[in-house]
């Protein structure tokens, strides 16, 4: 499965192991790479930060970036935006992260709350009690967005391992929310590969109908489950529920 997945140099640099450095702030920055453990394909981009380039020119770097993103049958995309808990100077006094306007202007039109992630990092740099507090007056200071969708999640040490099981946790969520449309597609391709496996399985049915047939001739005994399973003198026509239907009624049974 490909995903993508925007994010800032910091994070980028730590899963990619590449030295993006603060000087990149301005680009749009792409790495494609296999996930360690899964072996999924991830497409990474980090973004450029609205401090360093304007936001107009974010907004039409998303809108030629985002098309091409779409064009490599990337089954989903996820934008996460990152705030170290340890800065609270970031932060308005409402707790609104400065810049957060201006990110949802540059969406508009084009991302949804449901496919962005606040990840607040460097929890291990934090003092007892500190973070807590001010991640619940951001969360407050989001709350209209949270009810869009907004998600939100902790990076607790900027390491790999960690920083691959966020990663994780945050394309599990975005993929959940993905559009209704996308969603269905997928059901139908779903249902395409149920049909082709039931086919696979008729064909092999009809071997081991043979074989059966065999053992009967030779005097060997076929357990009854086998028979049932494969249908052999249990039913004269084909079943019509498929192989998943009948294995999930066995199961629960």
């Amino acid at each position: 499965m490909l995903k993508a997945i925007l994010t800032h140099f910091q994070l980028y640099s730590l899963l990619t192991g590449t030295d993006l450095t603060i000087r990149n702030n301005h680009l749009f920055v792409v790495h494609h790479i296999t996930h360690p453990k899964s072996g999924d394909q991830v497409l990474l981009v980090s973004a450029p930060n609205s401090g360093y380039v304007w936001d107009a020119q974010i907004k039409e770097g998303l809108q030629h970036i985002l098309p091409h993103i779409n064009q490599k049958q990337i089954r989903f995309t996820a934008h996460v935006w990152i705030h170290d808990i340890t800065q609270s100077y970031l932060l308005h006094d409402d707790g609104k992260p400065q810049k957060w306007d201006a990110l949802k202007t540059i969406f508009e039109g084009m991302v949804e709350m449901n496919q962005v992630m606040f990840l607040s990092t460097r929890w291990d740099k934090a003092k007892v009690g500190t973070g807590e507090k001010e991640e619940k007056k951001i969360q407050k200071a989001l709350r209209e967005d949270t009810e869009k969708g907004l998600g939100f999640e902790q990076l607790r040490r900027l390491v790999l391992d960690d920083a691959w099981g966020t990663m994780d946790r945050i394309c599990g969520r975005c993929f959940m929310n993905r559009p209704e449309d996308e969603k269905e597609d997928n059901s139908l391709i779903k249902r395409r590969l149920e049909n082709e496996v039931d086919w696979e399985y008729m064909m092999y049915r009809k071997k081991m109908w043979t074989l059966f047939e065999e053992c009967g001739f030779l005097k060997i005994l076929v357990g009854q489950y086998l028979k049932e399973f494969y249908g052999f003198e249990v039913f004269p026509e084909p079943p019509k529920k498929s192989i998943f239907e009948r294995i999930l009624k066995r199961v629960k049974n």
